[in-house]
């Protein structure tokens, strides 16, 4: 057995109990339960064939799986209803357009009429119930059968719009989306952290993060010292790069996009509809930490944006 915590620049790790040998197990017969009539093999040593047989417990799988059956069927269902599946877009049905930053930020985010101030708390609440009830009303009647805007989407749509792709996200029945699926919009991305280290196979990327999650916090740099390292990494690429930026904390995650500017690095947190200097993302943001970020640059990227349209992500403006 492994488990692994990484939390800032501490970590636990479990290798087992002390006499314990790969591939035995240790004999145990729980009362009530039938043993296998079938002999024992004389070629597995240490290895006792049991069957465990619990009625109660067949009966509680039964029903859990017949819960997430209807549960599952019916979210479908709506899913359906709304026109979720029906909304079939092509690259050539996305216009071309120009426009700068802040008017891209009004029409990014598919939470329609919600006000900036209610779309600000969204991040940080457990429940809509930790809303007041005028901002839980404005959220309801913009959200559709509970569907939320999705970090992801946003940040896709606000690359894709600087690529000239006149797109929105899409409201989303769900929330995460692996790095895997991301690298797969992007053709010939990779994943990067602040030390020089890169994926490019995306089935290997949320391996690597998590490797080098654990190798950030063996380094011990401060919160402010990361910031300036992270700084100094991007802005090397030049005036004008930007991507997506990968943030990670106890328990969450978020994605942003990053860009280069003559003022520095700016973090556009495209699902709150603000930006930000890198330094001051972080400290307006302290649940996220900065040794648990990483990068994928995608100004010298060319989407895949039939497949983004086909999952869902964005859809033309509008539409």
């Amino acid at each position: 057995m492994y488990y692994r915590v990484v939390h800032k620049d501490a970590y636990l790790m479990h290798y087992g109990v002390k006499g314990m040998k790969w591939g035995v197990r240790k004999e145990y017969v729980p009362k009530g339960r039938r043993q296998s009539v079938r002999a024992p093999s004389t070629q597995s040593k240490g290895v006792v064939d049991v069957l465990l047989f619990d009625p109660t417990l067949t009966t509680y799988a039964t029903v859990a799986v017949a819960v997430l059956a209807y549960h599952g069927g019916k979210r479908v269902s709506d899913l359906n209803k709304q026109g979720w599946f029906s909304e079939k877009y092509k690259a050539s049905d996305v216009a071309r357009c120009s426009t700068t930053k802040d008017e891209d930020l009004k029409v990014i985010n598919p939470l329609k009429g919600v006000s900036d101030q209610t779309i600000e708390k969204l991040p940080y609440i457990k429940s809509v119930s930790d809303l007041s009830e005028p901002e839980q009303k404005e959220l309801t009647a913009a959200m559709k059968d509970g569907w939320m805007d999705n970090c992801v989407y946003c940040t896709t749509a606000g690359v894709l719009r600087r690529k000239g792709y006149d797109v929105e996200a899409k409201n989303s029945p769900g929330r995460g989306h692996s790095t895997e699926q991301m690298m797969k919009w992007w053709p010939g991305s990779k994943i990067e952290d602040f030390e020089g280290n890169s994926e490019s196979n995306p089935k290997k990327a949320d391996g690597f993060q998590l490797d080098a999650q654990e190798k950030a916090a063996k380094l011990g740099r401060s919160d402010s010292d990361q910031i300036a390292h992270m700084s100094q990494v991007l802005q090397k690429q030049g005036v004008g790069a930007y991507g997506e930026m990968r943030l990670y904390g106890f328990f969450c995650g978020h994605s942003v996009e990053y860009s280069v500017e003559k003022e520095g690095v700016m973090i556009h947190d495209n699902q709150v509809r603000h930006t930000y200097k890198l330094d001051d993302y972080f400290k307006t943001h302290d649940h996220f930490y900065p040794s648990n970020s990483f990068f994928m640059r995608l100004d010298t990227c060319d989407p895949n944006l039939d497949r983004i349209l086909k999952e869902h992500a964005v859809k033309p403006r509008g539409k």
